[in-house]
Parts: structure tokens; sequence; C-alpha cells
């Protein structure tokens, strides 16, 4: 694997995705140019025992370190994505596992992966705690982005997601890359807390206005 992946690093070398200098799929100027989210998203249906946090607000250059990894199958980046939401980390947060949202399998099928599990897989190793599938998508609906705001708050319907396996620790770190109107991950929050959870802390590395 080792070999593998210095094969891959010599002939097909990491570029900043936005200007494009050799050395890292973002540079360190590039970096820099990151917006934080100043104020988190109101969503407007609080919970107690979900608890949200959006880290950058989605645009250039993180959009563009996103959509390279999912349209570019650059899957490389996830691990870049997770140092970042790793740093920005809310402290007071204290998960047991974490899990991602989930994709439908005729979606996973068509991609090849879930941008949002391999964000997860490398953010749990960075904080120490396992990753854990326990969710699956058994509904197949229109992506969100063909949806307006309304139309996505109402667009899941508790069926939609299910449990993939027991779950067996209290507090769950849910994932996903970016947030907008928080519809898709309140389902699958309230899934959780009906299959025996009693937190989860809802991360999205970006929140999306549109």
């Amino acid at each position: 694997m080792f070999i593998l992946s210095t094969l891959l690093q010599l002939f097909f070398p990491a570029y900043c995705v936005s200007c494009e200098k050799l050395g890292s799929h973002i540079c360190q100027n590039c970096l820099k140019q990151l917006e934080p989210l100043i104020q988190q998203p109101d969503f407007d249906f609080a919970n107690p025992a979900i608890q949200w946090h959006a880290i950058y607000t989605y645009q250039r250059p993180l959009d563009t370190l996103i959509r390279t990894m999912k349209y570019c199958e650059v899957t490389a980046i996830a691990n870049t994505l997770a140092q970042l939401a790793y740093q920005a980390f809310p402290d007071a947060w204290t998960p047991q596992i974490c899990t991602a949202v989930p994709m439908h399998p005729t979606k996973l099928q068509q991609r090849g992966f879930n941008q949002a599990e391999l964000l997860a897989q490398h953010l749990a190793k960075l904080l120490q705690i396992p990753y854990v599938p326990l969710l699956k998508k058994t509904v197949h609906t229109r992506p969100q982005a063909s949806l307006t705001k309304a139309e996505r708050l109402t667009h899941y319907q508790p069926q939609t997601f299910q449990i993939f396996q027991p779950i067996t620790q209290s507090k769950i770190l849910l994932i996903d890359d970016v947030i907008t109107t928080g519809a898709t991950m309140r389902t699958c929050a309230q899934t959780l807390l009906t299959a025996g959870a009693q937190q989860v802390f809802c991360l999205g590395l970006a929140h999306s206005l549109s």
C-alpha cells in the first residue's frame, strides 16, 4: 500500500485546486482564503439532543476542493478536509463514535464512494474514536440541488433513512460535507435518536446558503 501510494504521488502529484500550485490539494496561501462561518445557521427546529456546527462558508476555494473530490474522484482530498474539520472541532463535543450521512446504493454505485463517509473515516482517526456505518438510505430521493429551500425542508420522510446496525454508544458524531437547510442531517439524527442514541453532534464542513 505504501509503495502504491508513493507511486501515485510520483506520477500524479497533488496540486492546489484553486491556484494549481504543486505540493498539496490546497496551498497555504489559498487556505488563508477560507471563510470561517461566523454565525451558526438557524435551522428553526431546535432539539436539545441534536447539536449543530458548520465550519466554513461554502465558497471558493473550499467549494472547489469539495467538488473536485466528489466529481473528479480525487478521494485523497478527504484527508485534507478531515484535517480542516479536526482543527475547528468543537471543544465541548465528546462523541463516542463517528458515522456519516449515507448515500442510496444506486447513487453510491454510480459515484463509487461516499464523500461524507471518507471524510468521517479520516476525522474519526484524528479524534481517536471508531468509525461505524450506522445508517443506510432506503429511499432514492431527488438530488437536493434540484429542490427549492422549502422543498428541501419536507423532502425527507422518517423512513428515508434506517439503522444499518444496532447503536451501542449514546453520543454520536454525524458527518456530512455540506449543510444547506439541515434537512438531511436532521432526519438522520432523528433516526439515530429513535434507535437509542442520546446525543447527536451534527458536523458539516461547510454551510451553503443555496
